[in-house]
């Protein structure tokens, strides 16, 4: 399974302006017309529990949608476009490889994506930096302990103001 993880971040690496988990009021609109294209070409979307209350996605015939909560029975799940799980990252991956599904974005959270991260399970990093600095915020990776090397495999200008995308292959120690 290719599992993909995605986000955006200020140049000082900050995922939220200081407590607000809305990163449309200071993300660019070629972000999320970066995102909207990862998001089209992946079958399952990966995100934690305060990423969902964020952003309250639609569910969406033919897209997967894995919610990570410690209290999956709260929400209301949606059969094959959206669940609430509370297992580990290669609990899931093993489950959604069973299933058939090739393909994962892995899309909100710092400590989930932390977890994928340190269970070894992502292949490549897409990260648009916006040129913003916040003073605070929520860092872009939560992981105790990760010692892990990216490749550079491609930067790009998005647009006049400054914001790049970086995509990066994961190499595990």
């Amino acid at each position: 399974m290719h599992i993909t993880l995605t986000y955006v971040a200020s140049v000082n690496g900050k995922i939220t302006k200081g407590n607000s988990p809305d990163v449309h009021e200071w993300s660019s609109t070629e972000d999320r017309e970066h995102f909207d294209k990862l998001r089209d070409e992946h079958e399952v979307i990966v995100i934690d529990r305060k990423t969902y209350e964020a952003v309250r996605p639609a569910p969406e015939a033919g897209k997967l949608r894995i919610v990570f909560t410690s209290t999956p029975e709260r929400f209301k799940e949606v059969s094959g476009q959206l669940e609430f799980v509370n297992e580990s990252p290669t609990e899931l991956v093993e489950r959604l490889s069973k299933e058939g599904f090739k393909n994962v974005l892995l899309a909100g959270g710092a400590r989930l994506s932390g977890s994928f991260l340190t269970a070894g399970l992502v292949n490549d990093i897409y990260v648009n930096i916006e040129p913003v600095l916040f003073g605070s915020g929520r860092p872009m990776i939560i992981g105790d302990g990760l010692d892990i090397a990216l490749k550079l495999q491609s930067v790009s200008q998005l647009n006049d103001q400054g914001t790049l995308l970086a995509h990066y292959r994961v190499f595990y120690n």
